[in-house]
């Protein structure tokens, strides 16, 4: 049975393999973090949290269960997701460099100033959908994160609070450190992040389309 502190080491050694792989949620930030800084870096971890603690709950409980990989890794299940994922990250993608062209014809970016009042941009909603419709990131619980839940599991589910605290808090510092990082970049160079914008929705876009790839591969 692992100690505390091993439980501790392993969760954060395993959580920067998913936290700091780029992905859609990381260029979401960066894009949400354009005109809403920090504390749009801050929602999107709150949207992610709000999909993946109900998520990480239920892995503990059915830890053993192979039926949800099995589940997860049926190609019809993935193929649904992933193309729900990917209209959601085209419409963001699109946004985004539209903002992008705006901002270097010296107009106003009409996607990131609006975000706060747009359900589907809104970056709660945003990292939502980006987390519960990723295949990628659910299938990371039940493959490599399974070591995290089997050895929280091990201590006693009173530790799942704890263990998960440990883990999360890496997303908040990351996007929200990534959204930060954009909104001073923004600031600096103001139109010529136009070019910024337009190459992270063509990224964004990119990234959503390999999720339905890999279904076939």
């Amino acid at each position: 049975m692992p100690t505390l502190l091993e439980l501790a080491a392993t969760i954060v050694l395993l959580s920067l393999t998913g936290a700091l792989a780029p992905g859609p949620l990381t260029m979401a930030a960066i894009v949400l973090g354009t005109h809403g800084g920090a504390r749009a870096g801050f929602l999107t971890a709150v949207g992610h949290m709000l999909f993946e603690f109900p998520y990480f709950v239920a892995l503990c409980l059915l830890v053993g269960q192979r039926s949800i990989l099995q589940f997860l890794n049926m190609r019809p299940v993935k193929l649904a997701l992933g193309l729900l994922a990917l209209v959601f990250i085209l419409y963001f993608s699109y946004l985004t460099f539209r903002d992008g062209v705006n901002l270097l014809k010296g107009k106003e970016m009409t996607f990131a100033q609006a975000l706060s009042g747009k359900l589907l941009t809104n970056p709660v909603t945003v990292g939502f959908l980006l987390t519960g419709l990723n295949p990628q990131f659910l299938t990371w619980w039940v493959t490599i994160g399974m070591i995290i839940v089997v050895q929280v599991v091990e201590l006693g589910l009173e530790y799942i609070p704890i263990a998960y605290l440990i883990h999360v808090w890496l997303d908040y510092a990351w996007l929200t450190a990534l959204a930060f990082l954009s909104n001073r970049g923004y600031k600096v160079f103001r139109r010529k992040y136009g070019y910024v914008l337009m190459i992270l929705a063509i990224l964004l876009a990119v990234f959503g389309t390999l999720i339905v790839v890999k279904v076939f591969m």
